[in-house]
């Protein structure tokens, strides 16, 4: 038996007690910090509504050590812990738990736990917000502060030891793509060899995709989307995942075929733009949408068929 059940078994025999965690922790809201005010470098981190500061500031309102929930914007919901004193702004929720009956840390665990279904209820139908009432009423299990301080220390156990792994595999994965970038370079450097360069647009024909009324989509014929592009290096019928309802004009002007290179044209953030991906196989009547574009290649010497798969130069990111 471990030590947590012995102590569950000696300090709770009737159940846990679950209560609105509003009773036992008081839930409140960051202060306007004007942009302007807002420091590329300063004392302390500026959180507003996001998954990390906005800024820094040589001020500070709230402690360390304190639960923040982002309160607007498409991250509402999201939860943290900051450990130094920081300025919360006013798209920002921290909360301070009663320490006569809850643990910082045990409070921490739940609410992280919570962040999906936190997330889930942002409301507004320009940007999204969280109402501080979702978080008051979030039923926390209250066990005596002893059993609360083990679960923090198996949970810090393991949160340890998923954040040393996950350093190794970043390293790993930051090796193995410094190890592509170099080969993928080297290899197409012909530095001996009589070789023509062409502009990529002598060699390809480019198109911006399909746009549609929302009532298109979800039936029909098969659509390449943005992330379809993004997602995949090789596309196929299976890979594909959208139907959007076309007539037979625009499946010859948008239409996708074996060959045809797709790029990702617009996005929320700069990293989504410009990725590539190459259709393998041909699929009938398909299109590609509005966020892509099309770059088709002129002669069908460009792109040999290696294995069954198209030997794309520039597939990944459009430098």
């Amino acid at each position: 038996m471990s030590k947590l059940e012995q102590l569950i078994n000696e300090l709770c025999p009737n159940g846990v007690e679950y209560v609105s965690l509003g009773l036992y922790c008081k839930i409140s809201k960051g202060k306007q910090l004007n942009k302007e005010n807002l420091l590329e470098e300063g004392d302390y981190p500026a959180y507003n509504g996001g998954t990390s500061y906005s800024g820094f500031t040589n001020n500070y309102n709230v402690e360390a050590n304190t639960i923040i929930i982002s309160q607007g914007g498409a991250s509402a919901g999201f939860v943290q812990f900051i450990k130094t004193k920081f300025w919360a702004n006013a798209h920002c929720y921290y909360l301070q738990p009663d320490y006569n009956f809850l643990n910082n840390n045990y409070v921490f665990h739940f609410v992280k736990s919570m962040q999906n279904k936190l997330m889930e209820c942002q409301h507004g139908a320009g940007i999204p917000a969280l109402k501080s009432n979702e978080i008051y009423k979030l039923q926390i299990p209250l066990p005596p502060l002893v059993v609360q301080e083990e679960i923090v220390r198996i949970l810090d156990t393991f949160t340890e030891l998923t954040a040393e792994l996950t350093a190794e595999l970043t390293a790993e994965l930051t090796m193995r793509k410094q190890q592509y970038e170099y080969y993928h370079n080297s290899l197409f450097e012909f530095k001996d060899w009589n070789i023509q360069y062409l502009s990529v647009g002598e060699l390809f024909e480019f198109k911006n995709g399909l746009n549609k009324e929302k009532s298109a989509f979800g039936h029909g014929q098969p659509f390449i989307n943005f992330t379809d592009v993004y997602k995949n290096r090789w596309l196929t019928n299976e890979k594909i995942s959208g139907l959007v309802n076309v007539n037979p004009s625009e499946i010859e002007n948008y239409s996708a075929r074996k060959g045809d290179v797709f790029f990702t044209r617009t996005s929320e953030t700069k990293e989504d733009i410009g990725m590539s991906s190459a259709l393998i196989e041909n699929i009938p009547n398909c299109v590609f949408n509005g966020f892509s574009i099309r770059a088709r290649p002129i002669t069908d010497l460009l792109l040999p068929n290696v294995n069954g798969r198209i030997n794309c130069r520039f597939y990944g990111r459009m430098k």
